[in-house]
């Protein structure tokens, strides 16, 4: 597991399902639309005062925080385990922590959790008070009194409000590589720096439409979609394409076929037909992204592809 106290870990914040970077947009957080490589790196600071456990994430000067409203933002100053206020903002900055699965944490230990989200595009986070009657589940004489009733009320209303579907946000160190993300990542996620690669004595790469050899997936039929699905095949057996990316990538090719298939040209045929290949292509997409598919993906993996350092990584 990484250690939140070295002062040579750097994180990079990435959204779960695709392992899409978070960056900038002024002092917000959003899932990048574009490829850049202006990636915002972050480090843990142990602030004095905080609670065991919790740190503040900083960016050079600035302070990730949680303002009033559940964006996450850039601050100026620590808030320690409460909020504040500066230039007209509230807002709580000293509520970090990370998983040894390389899952960033948020919340007051002991005291209250968050959950992450998000609106339009940007990052959100929203308390998860489980018991309103006891809404900080409290046990500890010393956490009670580092909270203050501001802090209280600001968290009782956000847990009310905030609307949100709830996501773990991946903290990936700055030498993680694509092989080591997303749910079912081709290397380790330790050590850093591990990289997929084509075997030297890999079997050739193949493609047999939307079924597989067995006799139950020679019955599956190819409808509009074997072009994406022999995409797809080729996909899973490049090293470099992430289970995820190559899952995605099938779901839009086979809705562009239904498109294609059946053009939205103001008939009632067409448009019933046009239905009826969406489905099929979200029935397909369940079963590529399941554990079937998953089972397939590391197979190919492990006949496929070997995991190498890419990077060289400093040591302290």
């Amino acid at each position: 597991m990484a250690d939140p106290g070295d002062p040579d870990l750097s994180l990079r914040l990435l959204e779960p399902k695709q392992a899409i970077p978070l960056v900038r947009d002024e002092k917000y957080l959003k899932v990048a639309t574009e490829v850049t490589e202006d990636i915002p790196d972050l480090k843990f600071k142990q602030t004095p005062g905080l609670l065991s456990g919790t740190y503040d994430l900083v960016i050079g000067d600035e302070y990730l925080a949680v303002d009033d409203s559940g964006r996450v933002t850039f601050q100026t100053k620590s808030s320690g385990p409460n909020y504040i206020t500066e230039s007209g903002v509230t807002f709580i900055t000293s509520i970090f922590s990370y998983t040894c699965d390389g899952v960033l944490k948020i919340g007051l230990p002991g005291v209250v959790e968050y959950g992450f989200g998000f609106i339009d595009g940007y990052l959100y986070a929203k308390p998860i008070v489980k018991d309103l009657n006891n809404p900080f589940r409290i046990r500890r004489r010393q956490i009670q009194s580092v909270v203050t009733d501001k802090t209280r009320a600001i968290i009782l209303r956000l847990s009310r409000v905030l609307n949100l579907d709830l996501l773990p946000i991946i903290a990936a160190p700055k030498y993680t590589t694509a092989s080591q993300l997303g749910r079912n990542p081709r290397c380790p996620t330790r050590p850093p720096g591990l990289e997929a690669v084509l075997k030297p004595d890999a079997p050739p790469s193949f493609v047999n439409g939307c079924g597989d050899t067995s006799f139950l997936g020679s019955l599956v039929p190819n409808l509009v979609f074997e072009p994406c699905c022999n995409k797809h095949d080729l996909c899973f057996d490049d090293c470099t394409q992430s289970f995820d990316g190559c899952n995605e990538s099938m779901f839009s090719c086979t809705r562009l076929q239904c498109l294609l298939k059946y053009p939205e040209d103001g008939s009632n045929a067409n448009s019933v037909l046009l239905w009826g290949c969406y489905e099929a292509a979200d029935i397909y997409y369940s079963f590529i992204k399941s554990f079937l598919g998953a089972d397939v993906f590391n197979e190919l993996t492990s006949k496929r592809c070997v995991c190498r350092l890419s990077v060289t990584i400093p040591v302290r």
